[in-house]
């Protein structure tokens, strides 16, 4: 499980999405990875849906809709690597896994507010 973010943990992690990614299971769905993309600003974070795994590349689908990013758009298929790779997501069985970065916010968020994420259908507490 991927509890704390290190550069230790996270390429841990990282490979476990990736062997999961490779070997598809049909109780896994909706696999989407975080990114950080440099821009003007500094750092943007999309969404893409992994499409292909290669030897030292990813492709996927931008999810979201780029807000300062320089020639990418909503729908485009993007190659990454996995250092560019900051959190993911998918549904197993109807519940969400992974989604590390809300999980840390959700550490920092008002107990009320934090209740009613963990409330949420298809959260899962164990990512």
């Amino acid at each position: 499980m991927c509890y704390q973010i290190s550069v230790d943990t996270r390429i841990i992690c990282i490979y476990d999405l990736l062997h999961l990614a490779r070997r598809p299971d049909p109780s896994i769905h909706t696999l989407v990875i975080k990114l950080a993309i440099p821009t003007d600003r500094g750092k943007e974070l999309i969404w893409v849906a992994l499409l292909q795994i290669e030897d030292s590349y990813l492709i996927g689908r931008v999810s979201n809709l780029p807000e300062n990013i320089k020639g990418i758009k909503q729908g485009q298929r993007i190659k990454f690597t996995i250092d560019d790779i900051m959190d993911w997501t998918y549904n197993r069985n109807g519940r969400r896994k992974g989604n590390y970065t809300a999980r840390a916010i959700a550490r920092r968020m008002p107990p009320a507010e934090r209740r009613r994420m963990l409330r949420e259908p298809n959260f899962d507490p164990d990512p």
